[in-house]
């Protein structure tokens, strides 16, 4: 039986991270795991990707004995002048030192909603949400662009794709006569 922590307490990410390993690895216990490396809101694409790899280190000091490690992270960011949130998805497997690295779609944020993130850097997009919803904890759940996309997609949804890409490319055997590196 294979081992997944989650590096988060937030139903949503365990939620895509069971979806994704029950699809690809359905021997495998996930496991929560909630670390904090920040209570910054990721403001760019890297700050994001740093992120992640943090509370992937931050959870392997804290438990070193899973098979993988992944975290799912969400960030904004501004591109050609429009913003947008999206999602980092790391997974790690400590005994090949195999590091995975896939993004969510990105979906457009209202300006406002950037502006104020930048100008208040303790704020969380999810919280911004709540607000514009009239809801709580909608992180948990539908996310920024369950309300954004009016119940279209969920947060889950985008992650949980991401996941699935990451733990097949781990896992599938058909790659492992290519070359890999510490990053695929």
């Amino acid at each position: 039986m294979l081992k997944v922590l989650v590096a988060s307490k937030n139903l949503s990410k365990i939620k895509a991270v069971e979806a994704a390993t029950l699809e690809v690895l359905p021997s495998a216990v996930v496991t929560p795991c909630p670390v904090q490396p920040s209570k910054q809101q990721p403001l760019s694409r890297l700050q994001t990707h740093e992120f992640a790899k943090d509370r992937i280190n931050l959870m392997f000091r804290k438990n070193p004995t899973a098979d993988y490690y992944v975290a799912l992270e969400g960030g904004v960011e501004s591109f050609e002048g429009c913003f947008y949130t999206f999602g980092v998805v790391r997974l790690w497997e400590p005994k090949t030192d195999y590091t995975i690295v896939t993004e969510t779609a990105r979906c457009p944020i209202p300006s406002d909603v950037y502006n104020e993130l930048l100008e208040n850097h303790s704020l969380e997009l999810g919280l911004l949400i709540d607000q514009m919803a009239g809801e709580k904890n909608m992180k948990n759940w539908n996310g920024a662009v369950g309300f954004l996309t009016d119940g279209h997609l969920r947060r889950i949804d985008l992650f949980m794709q991401a996941c699935i890409i990451a733990f097949s490319l781990m896992s599938n055997k058909k790659l492992d006569k290519y070359s890999r590196t510490s990053s695929f």
